[in-house]
């Protein structure tokens, strides 16, 4: 089972992962500028729980 690490940039993970794509976009995570953040970085920015946001991304990889 893949997993997203919260270090990893958000350009890599939809790059590695295009299922995710739609979940970021859902939460307004901004792929253009906000790509070269990680991912804990951005969801801090975002006000978004990074425990739920990761369980959400790995589940949208493993098509759940």
């Amino acid at each position: 089972m893949p997993v997203i690490d919260p270090r990893m940039l958000l350009g890599d993970i939809v790059r590695l992962y295009p299922p995710t794509l739609e979940i970021l976009t859902r939460y307004d995570l901004d792929l253009c500028c906000e790509a070269v953040y990680p991912l804990e970085v951005a969801a801090r920015a975002h006000s978004l729980d990074l425990s739920r946001f990761l369980e959400e991304l790995n589940q949208a990889i493993e098509g759940r």
